[in-house]
């Protein structure tokens, strides 16, 4: 097997057909399977991936996750059910795939297959995506810099979607997968912690925008929770960890301004979770005001180096435009 697509989906009945045949219209003569790793949907998602299977046995398999198993932060379900999917993927190159996205290009199986059987010092490649509205609008993501390994890590705006990267299985099977995130950055980060990425100047994936999404129904200080549990991840791994405070520095800052909120009873899972790991940053920002003075040298020190970082890497933005546009 050449190629293994996980598809992530959770009551997405009305989008995973286009998802799937956005995957079997691919020009590809490489062998393929597709793994649906549903989060137990409640909608007729299960009716329809059965339907699929039958049409399609020998591509297609699923598998369906039990909301009842105790694990009730976002990311990290996702993140689980990636895992259990990679466990069984028989493919010697991997993409993940969100249920409401699609493939845009029916060449991108062969074009990333093609290249990383013939660049064996790369891990991954990756492509160009754009923005799909509500309203059928597009919104094309350029890069106007060298989108290259380093810089891909240290700031927001060097964005790439998780599902437009093909990497190798390796990034598995030799651990490069953080403790608990596996969705998107936390992916991303294990992509670049196994090796060299290459950037694939091509469109081949539609990242649709919807606002009921579970991104966009998050509270901010949710989604600063779990940039800061990836730092905490990130730490834990012991590699990037400038580049990761770097790019998760607003959002570090903008949780702790808000400690005294963290309170609610709504954020009690997330604090459960991360003290069962070294590095707890979430507790110290929370309890920073009765925690010893030791304790808040230190935070205040990752504060200073993510800034720091922020700074230098902006720098490296300016330079890598200013090259690139010379070069383009």
């Amino acid at each position: 097997m050449d190629l293994s697509v996980i598809i992530i989906s959770y009551n997405e009945a009305d989008f995973i057909e286009r998802a799937l045949k956005s995957c079997l219209d691919q020009d590809c003569q490489y062998k393929f399977e597709i793994i649906i790793a549903d989060d137990g949907s409640t909608d007729d998602s299960k009716t329809i991936i059965e339907t699929n299977i039958q049409k399609n046995p020998n591509s297609i398999k699923s598998f369906f996750a039990n909301r009842d198993d105790g694990v009730f932060i976002p990311s990290i379900r996702v993140s689980n059910n990636i895992k259990r999917a990679l466990a069984i993927t028989r493919g010697k190159y991997i993409v993940c795939l969100s249920a409401d996205d699609y493939f845009s290009n029916n060449s991108v199986f062969k074009e990333a297959i093609d290249f990383l059987d013939n660049s064996p010092k790369y891990g991954a490649a990756f492509f160009d995506f754009r923005r799909v509205y509500s309203n059928q609008k597009f919104e094309q993501n350029t890069y106007n810099h060298f989108p290259i390994r380093s810089l891909m890590l240290s700031k927001g705006a060097y964005y790439s979607h998780i599902s437009t990267f093909f990497f190798r299985k390796e990034v598995y099977l030799n651990n490069c997968l953080l403790d608990r995130f596996c969705d998107d950055l936390g992916m991303l980060y294990s992509i670049c912690y196994y090796g060299k990425v290459k950037h694939i100047k091509k469109q081949g994936f539609d990242y649709v925008q919807r606002e009921n999404s579970i991104m966009h129904s998050q509270d901010v200080a949710e989604i600063c929770i779990a940039d800061v549990m990836i730092i905490q991840d990130v730490f834990n791994k012991g590699k990037h960890r400038i580049k990761f405070l770097s790019r998760f520095y607003t959002s570090l800052i903008a949780l702790f301004n808000n400690r005294h909120n963290l309170d609610n009873q709504k954020y009690d899972k997330y604090f459960a979770d991360s003290c069962l790991y070294a590095h707890d940053l979430l507790s110290l920002i929370k309890d920073y005001d009765v925690i010893e003075k030791k304790k808040r040298i230190q935070l205040r020190g990752i504060f200073f180096i993510s800034k720091v970082a922020r700074l230098y890497y902006g720098i490296i933005k300016k330079a890598s435009d200013i090259i690139y546009s010379l070069c383009n």
